[in-house]
């Protein structure tokens, strides 16, 4: 798009950490404690999982199939 102008609000950070955080553990329920979240519906409305995160999360299902 051209001309348009990009502002970022600081709740904005709020939702790459938590992405970030989900992403880095695999684990909502240790997002939800880092970022002290009271129920674990709020952490997935912060989470924004991509197509990356989603394939890993595939492959972690597929080999416990192998164990």
């Amino acid at each position: 798009m051209v001309g348009r102008r990009w502002t970022y609000r600081l709740h904005d950070l709020r939702h790459t950490a938590v992405t970030r955080m989900v992403s880095a553990t695999n684990n909502l329920a240790t997002a939800k404690a880092l970022a002290g979240h009271r129920t674990i519906q709020t952490t997935s409305k912060y989470a924004h999982p991509d197509v990356l995160d989603v394939s890993r999360g595939v492959e972690a299902m597929l080999a416990m199939d192998d164990q």
